[in-house]
């Protein structure tokens, strides 16, 4: 039903087997590819396939790449790309796979699995709403740290104007959540993000691969089900 992929980069503490460790032990059992920037730290144990960039592509085009060839090679119906600081809850596997077929995605152009703080102050249904529930900052979203599309999803976003006019600019080498969330946006469409958050980003923090501060209070999230997996 859902396709995997995981992207990672150098960090200062290398976060991929921990956060690998936590997706499996979710209850997600399927095949997982792996997109590897230069000097990676890549441990696995299970034998996930492990695509390993020969030159630095930037997050912004190992997330596209990842997401182009999950489309390309897998016939799930459901395509995930994590990043590689994410802890999971228990049970996650089993959650995702009871509520994705049900939702109601005419005006959707992806769902996140994680909701930061700078994006719940301006959801006027929280802190007490549980679901899916829908809303986008455009060019001000953060917090891509998994997103799940559908194929059809998938499509319109990769064949997105605005995506495609970002990925021409040598300029915008990161930035996902702002490009793919402006992209969605201009689409006029919303993205879902599940409530609470499947996923943590607690390996994260102040361990960024893209250089940025190491306090981003509004980047983590206050609706973390838990427990973790």
């Amino acid at each position: 039903m859902i396709g995997y992929a995981i992207i990672t980069a150098p960090r200062p503490r290398s976060t991929l087997t921990e956060s690998y460790s936590s997706f499996r032990r979710a209850g997600f059992l399927g095949d997982v590819t792996v997109f590897a920037e230069p000097g990676a730290d890549v441990v696995i144990s299970d034998g996930a396939f492990v695509i390993q960039n020969e030159a630095k592509l930037g997050n912004l085009r190992n997330w596209v790449r990842a997401l182009s060839t999950l489309l390309t090679v897998s016939r799930h119906e459901f395509l995930m790309i994590s990043e590689d600081d994410i802890s999971w809850a228990s049970g996650a596997c089993e959650l995702l796979h009871a509520e994705l077929p049900r939702l109601d995605l005419l005006t959707i152009g992806g769902m996140s699995l994680y909701l930061p703080r700078r994006h719940a102050k301006h959801m006027k249904a929280l802190p007490v709403a549980k679901g899916w529930i829908p809303g986008n900052l455009g060019p001000g979203t953060w917090g891509f740290q998994c997103m799940v599309f559908r194929r059809d999803q998938a499509e319109r976003l990769l064949n997105s104007v605005h995506l495609k006019s970002c990925l021409a600019n040598l300029r915008w080498d990161k930035n996902v959540d702002r490009i793919v969330g402006e992209s969605i946006m201009r689409a006029g469409e919303d993205i879902l993000y599940r409530v609470p958050c499947l996923v943590d980003h607690d390996l994260g923090d102040a361990n960024s691969s893209l250089g940025y501060r190491p306090d981003r209070p509004d980047l983590r999230t206050d609706h973390f089900a838990g427990p973790r997996a």
